[in-house]
């Protein structure tokens, strides 16, 4: 979300249309004459002080609008405000009007129509998260319209620093800025899908709650998360991780990346499994029917214990030629080495690398880190918030050096070690995962984190 400008009217004004078109199901709003809902109503907009154009994006598409009027007066009135429907039930729209209102502290009104059960829900919510109990809902007459049914107006507060309020626990997947993997940019807060599906890695037994896992995915989504980390080995007894990701965000957000994993298999009792060369395109094609797509964005060679010190030439090349395929658009490796990264690169680009990292790191593990860096391939850490089994909170093997600079900034342990290390550089992308919403939210506001030199300094000295 951005103001417009001047040169984004035309856009504006195409997104215009398609506004009015949807609101004369509730309004009562005929086409001109000429076939087209044109109106001058936007004039205003881009020509007086006390109006504010924001122009809605998913990636580089415009999807939306938001105007806003009363600027210069005691109240602020949401105008008029539009998602595209290909852009709905995404998060788009809930992270949109929370930027607009953080930028406009103060009294607010919005109006809708009670007969539209969406825009009902969506407002109610809205006011509910910005201002708690404390927003009124009254009835007025359409002014010119006596034949329409009453609108239903809103009225709530954004309180003063609303900005940070709101952006530091709604919307802080980019508060770290963003990364290119290839062609695709991704906030440097992502999630990781492997405690979606049961209460512990890669466990058979109790399975996860479906509309919880569902909702953890959906919220991420609001919360700014596009990357997602996924696997289709990643499954209990009665969930797929791939298959909850598909339920839950199908149709997929233009600017969503999924990356996924490949090399290892599980058969249904759980049993691990090594693939061959020839058996990657069927690892492959097993991710793609699960997330229901046509190519997969990012896929990672998981590289086996066992070759820590051996080639994998012959399985990334299998890879590749899926990506000449037109199956995958961009290659990574996993749990890899210096020389497995050259090895790889000599025969496709890799965008990315992902491996166990977090507070102490050898010093091997930061010399690769930096290496990444300098070549322009991402780091993605797994454990980062130094291992399995820990979301969030305080634990007997967290250091007084960890839990003082949580003291300090009012945060958990699991903060601190998620913001350390995405101060380890730029092209470092955190995937911290769980099933937890609260966790969820946690781990997302890490991003907005800053620890000072010294914290990082003493967290770094850790080993």
């Amino acid at each position: 979300m951005r103001l417009a400008q001047v040169a984004d009217r035309p856009v504006v004004e195409r997104l215009w249309l398609m506004f009015r078109h949807d609101l004369s199901e509730f309004r009562g709003v005929l086409p001109n004459s000429d076939g087209t809902f044109r109106s001058d109503r936007l004039q205003a907009a881009f020509a007086d002080a006390d109006w504010a154009p924001y122009l809605v994006t998913s990636g580089e598409r415009p999807v939306g609008f938001a105007v806003v009027r009363g600027l210069t007066g005691p109240t602020r009135v949401l105008n008029s405000f539009f998602v595209a429907r290909g852009a709905r039930r995404a998060g788009i729209g809930l992270r949109a009007v929370r930027e607009v209102l953080a930028q406009h502290p103060g009294p607010w009104e919005v109006a809708f129509q009670d007969h539209n059960p969406a825009a009902v829900h969506f407002w109610r919510r809205v006011a509910t998260e910005v201002a708690g109990r404390a927003w009124t809902e009254e009835r007025r007459p359409v002014p010119d319209r006596p034949e329409l049914p009453p609108d239903v107006w809103i009225s709530f507060a954004v309180p003063e620093g609303a900005r940070q309020i709101i952006t530091s626990h709604t919307n802080t997947a980019a508060a770290a800025g963003t990364w290119k993997l290839g062609d695709l940019t991704v906030n440097r807060v992502g999630f990781g899908a492997m405690r979606l599906t049961g209460g512990a890695a890669f466990d058979l037994g109790r399975p996860s709650d479906r509309e919880r896992s569902i909702n953890v995915l959906r919220r991420a989504v609001e919360l700014g998360v596009n990357h997602i980390d996924t696997a289709a080995f990643y499954f209990s007894s009665l969930r797929s991780a791939n298959e909850l990701i598909s339920r839950a965000l199908a149709p997929y957000p233009d600017d969503l990346v999924i990356a996924t994993k490949v090399w290892p298999g599980r058969d249904p009792s759980g049993g691990w499994w090594w693939a061959t060369p020839e058996q990657l395109r069927g690892q492959v094609e097993e991710n793609l029917r699960q997330l229901g797509r046509d190519h997969l964005d990012v896929v990672n060679l998981r590289v086996p214990p066992s070759r820590k010190t051996g080639s994998i030439a012959e399985h990334f090349g299998a890879l590749a030629d899926l990506r000449d395929a037109g199956l995958i658009r961009h290659l990574g490796i996993s749990n890899a080495t210096p020389e497995h990264l050259a090895e790889a690169q000599a025969i496709a680009p890799v965008v990315c690398v992902q491996n166990a990292y977090g507070v102490g790191a050898s010093a091997e593990e930061q010399a690769f880190l930096q290496a990444c860096g300098e070549q322009g391939v991402a780091f993605v850490p797994f454990f980062a918030i130094a291992g399995a089994g820990r979301e969030a909170g305080a634990s007997a093997t967290d250091s007084e050096t960890v839990l003082a600079a949580a003291r300090a900034h009012d945060v958990t342990p699991a903060q601190v070690r998620l913001a350390w290390t995405l101060h380890q550089g730029p092209h470092v992308l955190a995937i911290p995962g769980t099933g937890n919403p609260e966790h969820l939210a946690a781990n997302v506001a890490a991003g907005a984190l800053r620890l000072s030199d010294d914290e990082i300094a003493r967290l770094s000295s850790l080993y």
